[in-house]
């Protein structure tokens, strides 16, 4: 993401001539992203919860752009992605945690979001917590190959690569469609999702 937002950074300190290369640099880069995020997301299995995924701030799946913008209550930067895409980001101290946030918004709504914690020393707090969150005692998973689901078809899985992410998927408002189209990869449903608890969950927020 970063490589995505110092190319879009050089467009403006780059002479006409050179805008359009930078620009479709970007774009190619962008793209890339999304297909190995449909590839990241889409090749594991999956466990239902009961407990309803969503972000800070009283922030939802589905929520406006402009709709995010009032009820953040941090500095956030704007990053314009095209292709109907744009970016919310910004950083967070919650406890001993420094979090980085990207919220990713589809036609103007979310559909995807991500924490990084790029000092974290201690990673079975966040896998703990997760699993406290969203089974509580009933169930632990093991977020290297399972993720979870709500019964809104939001998704949630922790990558460990490089640095450590805890990644949130929406599977509507048109954005899975998008990954799929990217993908080319229309014929078959990629998730499965096991393990369908009932118990109730106590709301919380990551």
């Amino acid at each position: 993401m970063l490589l995505i937002q110092n190319e879009l950074t050089k467009v403006f300190e780059n002479n006409n001539s050179k805008t359009r290369q930078y620009l479709e640099l970007a774009e190619r880069k962008t793209i890339k992203y999304y297909n190995g995020l449909y590839l990241d997301f889409f090749n594991q299995f999956y466990v239902r919860t009961n407990c309803k995924i969503d972000h800070f701030f009283d922030i939802n799946f589905g929520d406006s752009i402009t709709q995010v913008k009032h009820k953040l209550r941090v500095i956030y930067l704007v990053i314009p992605f095209g292709n109907d895409i744009d970016v919310l980001s910004y950083k967070i101290g919650i406890g001993k945690y420094k979090i980085e946030v990207e919220l990713h918004f589809f036609h103007q709504k979310l559909v995807f979001f991500k924490y990084a914690f790029p000092y974290i020393k201690n990673k079975s707090e966040i896998i703990h917590y997760l699993n406290k969150k969203y089974f509580k005692d009933f169930s632990t998973i093991d977020f290297s190959y399972e993720g979870v689901v709500d019964f809104n078809d939001n998704f949630l899985k922790v990558c460990e690569e490089d640095v450590f992410k805890v990644l949130y998927l929406s599977r509507k408002f048109g954005f899975f469609n998008y990954l799929k189209k990217i993908k080319n990869s229309s014929k078959n449903d990629p998730f499965f999702v096991k393990n369908i608890l009932t118990h109730n969950y106590k709301k919380t927020s990551l």
